[in-house]
């Protein structure tokens, strides 16, 4: 169990089908401790990118989605939704900018290159 599962899953030609299916990000899911964040490096101009931005928006909560300015590449950032019988996980918004921050102390600051 991890406060944080990172995806970037790409090969020479592109996401590979079995990282698209609804079953792959439940796993990645189930991996994480409650209330642990997931998250997501997506090139948007490869084949299948509006795939895992939807799964994002489906399964995580108001994703936060980073776009970097000078590439098509982006950082999704995101809490699980709540299962039925997860009601006293928090899966707001104010715990995904609390991990945020725990990740950037942690690395010592970021890098803005």
């Amino acid at each position: 169990i991890y406060d944080i599962v990172y995806m970037d899953a790409y090969n020479e030609k592109g996401i590979p089908s079995s990282l698209l299916t609804h079953s792959f990000y439940e796993d990645m899911i189930s991996c994480l401790k409650p209330g642990g964040l997931l998250s997501i490096n997506l090139i948007e101009d490869v084949d299948d990118a509006d795939v895992v931005l939807d799964r994002a928006q489906e399964m995580l909560v108001d994703p936060l989605i980073i776009r970097a300015q000078s590439t098509s590449n982006q950082a999704i950032f995101g809490v699980p939704r709540a299962k039925k019988h997860d009601s006293d996980k928090d899966t707001s918004n104010s715990r995904l900018f609390d991990l945020l921050n725990e990740m950037k102390t942690r690395a010592g600051g970021v890098d803005a290159r």
